[in-house]
C-alpha cells in the first residue's frame, strides 16, 4: 500500500512539473510571437543565458557531482587567465608583442552581454516612454 502512494506521490511531482514545463514554454511562445518587442529579444537571447548558466555533471563513480563553476565562470577565467599570460609576455618582450591583440572573450559569452545590454537600454528607453506618457496624459 504504501509503494502505491509512494508511486502517486511520484506521479503527481511529475505531474506538476510537466505543468511548469508548458506553462513556460507557452509564455516563451507568446513572446516570440510578439515580432516587435523587448519580451521576444529576452526569449531569444535566453537559450544563450542558460547555456551559460549551466553547471556541467562530473561523474566519479559511483557518486554524481555537480561542477563548481558554470560555463560563464570558466569561460571568465579562461579569458583571465589569458589575459594575464599576454601582459607578463608583453612586459617581458615588450618588442615581440608591438602588433599583437589581448585575446579575445569567448564569442557566446561576449554575445550575450551584447544582447543584454541591448535589452536593457530598450527596457529603459521603454520605462522612459511610459512615464513620459503618463505625463502627457
Amino acid at each position: 500500500m504504501s509503494s502505491l502512494s509512494h508511486q502517486l506521490e511520484q506521479l503527481n511531482e511529475q505531474k506538476q512539473d510537466l505543468e511548469k514545463r508548458i506553462e513556460e514554454e507557452r509564455l516563451r511562445t507568446e513572446k516570440l510571437n510578439n515580432n516587435a518587442s523587448v519580451e521576444r529579444l529576452e526569449a531569444l537571447v535566453q537559450p544563450l543565458t542558460d547555456r551559460l548558466e549551466h553547471r556541467y555533471i562530473t561523474c566519479y563513480s559511483p557518486n554524481i557531482k555537480y561542477s563548481d563553476k558554470t560555463t560563464r565562470q570558466q569561460y571568465n577565467e579562461d579569458h583571465d587567465r589569458k589575459t594575464n599570460s599576454y601582459n607578463v609576455s608583453k612586459l617581458q618582450e615588450p618588442f615581440k608583442y608591438i602588433n599583437k591583440h589581448p585575446p579575445p572573450k569567448n564569442k557566446e559569452l561576449l554575445e550575450e552581454e551584447i544582447f543584454t545590454t541591448i535589452i536593457s537600454i530598450l527596457k529603459q528607453q521603454q520605462e522612459e516612454i511610459q512615464s513620459l506618457k503618463k505625463c502627457l496624459s
